[in-house]
């Protein structure tokens, strides 16, 4: 019985947390008011990209570790409706438009921060996804069609 997409999920889940501290920290500084205001808002984008960037690496692996598979429609699936589906009409929302600050940090307006909470929701979903689908695979016990090569090289693929 393999974990690993379990295993990689709980991982991400924990290095994020302590880099979303980092970043909390960073933004907690763009509006002290004090000194260039870039500087801490580029540290706190730093320190919130690396969150994603996790999350990012786990969608990759797990597509890659599908496709070798030979499973991929499924993680073509994923990609496109986190990223066309969700990411560019979250990003749309959360960076354009007058601030709502009813709705708070789900509101509109947030500028570059709404871009980095669109591209942060589509690569959290694809690699929590991608994991999953990894994970149940492999319980499934699901293998790559044998090859139609005689000799086992594994060139070639088998006639459905």
């Amino acid at each position: 019985r393999s974990s690993a997409g379990a295993i990689g999920v709980a991982r991400a889940a924990g290095l994020g947390s302590f880099r979303w501290r980092l970043a909390a920290a960073g933004r907690a500084a763009e509006f002290a008011g004090e000194g260039a205001r870039l500087a801490p808002l580029l540290a706190s984008l730093l320190g919130a990209a690396a969150l994603v960037t996790v999350f990012d690496g786990l969608q990759g692996v797990a597509s890659l570790a599908l496709r070798a598979r030979e499973i991929v429609w499924a993680p073509t699936a994923i990609h496109v409706g986190s990223y066309a589906l969700l990411m560019v009409p979250a990003c749309w929302w959360l960076a354009l438009g007058e601030p709502t600050p009813a709705l708070g940090p789900l509101g509109r307006g947030q500028g570059v921060w709404g871009v980095f909470w669109g591209v942060a929701a589509a690569s959290c979903l694809a690699g929590v996804l991608q994991a999953g689908l990894l994970e149940w695979v492999c319980r499934r016990g699901v293998t790559p069609r044998a090859s139609s090569r005689a000799d086992g090289s594994g060139a070639g693929r088998s006639s459905p």
